[in-house]
């Protein structure tokens, strides 16, 4: 009996997230300007021959200006058709 082997690409990286948004001019008033920067690790692993990939993504949200601060998890599922 013959096993299957699964070839597979795994890496590891560093994310970033900085956002700025300019103030906007209303009807009565100038609303503040609002950014927040991220940073955190980065994981994915590829699977070239079913053409599949995961990537899960964690981000720290620090230096938050008038909008909320705090943290992040994505995972993500991509596959090939």
């Amino acid at each position: 009996m013959k096993g299957k082997i699964t070839r597979f690409i795994l890496a590891f990286g560093l994310a970033t997230l900085a956002v700025t948004v300019q103030a906007q001019p209303t009807a009565h008033y100038l609303t503040p300007q609002n950014r927040v920067a991220a940073v955190g690790p980065e994981i994915s692993i590829a699977f070239p021959k079913e053409m599949f990939f995961v990537s899960a993504r964690y981000l720290y949200e620090f230096i938050a200006e008038n909008r909320a601060q705090g943290q992040t998890f994505t995972l993500s599922f991509t596959k090939r058709f």
